[in-house]
């Protein structure tokens, strides 16, 4: 699984992010699936999962990575309608199309941050 933490282990927050890159041009139909788990994270407004229909050049957020609210070390599984959260929010499936995975962070895994695993797109 990936892991997203910040390794200076101080009060200094780092924002982590993982980029999937794809090509979605000719997609009517996408669903994003993943699996996280966070190691006794707090929760940040800048958690979350982000998509981009322009190569990452911006990034709308569209759903929460709430650490606070899920029992830490517990896998949970987050299935995501793509084209619906995009046609939503303004955002289209293109070929040039991110999904992002965010996490702000100041402490090392083990005692903060998140994990990702099993990560698929329909």
């Amino acid at each position: 699984h990936l892991l997203m933490d910040d390794t200076t282990g101080n009060t200094t927050y780092s924002q982590n992010e993982a980029w999937l890159k794809l090509n979605l041009g000719s997609t009517s139909q996408a669903t994003l699936s993943f699996r996280w788990k966070h190691f006794n994270d707090e929760t940040h407004s800048q958690d979350g999962v982000y998509l981009s229909s322009n190569g990452g050049a911006t990034f709308t957020k569209v759903h929460n990575l709430n650490g606070g609210s899920t029992s830490a070390g517990t896998w949970q599984t987050v299935t995501l309608d793509l084209d619906q959260l995009a046609a939503s929010n303004g955002v289209a499936l293109t070929g040039t199309f991110v999904v992002k995975f965010q996490q702000y962070d100041n402490y090392p895994i083990g005692s903060d941050g998140f994990a990702i695993d099993t990560v698929t797109v329909n």
